[in-house]
């Protein structure tokens, strides 16, 4: 039998990309960093940044000490489990 016609149709699946979440969440609590470098997490651990952070290299599981090197003017804002819960159970 052709992998064609092994193919089932009757399902549909969705895949929604949280590729920036986590800031992107903040950022809306906090408009005024919507034009700024920001990243979530901690100088450990970068868990997300936005895409304005991202021009400078700065990437989800760098250590924050590393993504302040590579931004200097970035804005690092602690995760916020609560706001995220309450944002993600609307989708």
């Amino acid at each position: 039998m052709k992998a064609e016609e092994m193919r089932k149709l009757d399902r549909t699946w969705i895949h929604i990309d949280f590729d920036m979440f986590y800031a992107a969440a903040t950022i809306r609590e906090k408009p005024e960093l919507a034009d700024k470098p920001v990243a979530i997490g901690g100088n450990l651990m970068i868990s997300t940044s936005n895409y304005v952070a991202r021009k400078w290299g700065v990437r989800a599981g760098m250590p924050g000490f590393v993504a302040r090197g590579l931004c200097e003017d970035l804005i690092v804002e602690p995760c916020d489990f609560k706001l995220y819960t309450a944002i993600s159970r609307q989708f």
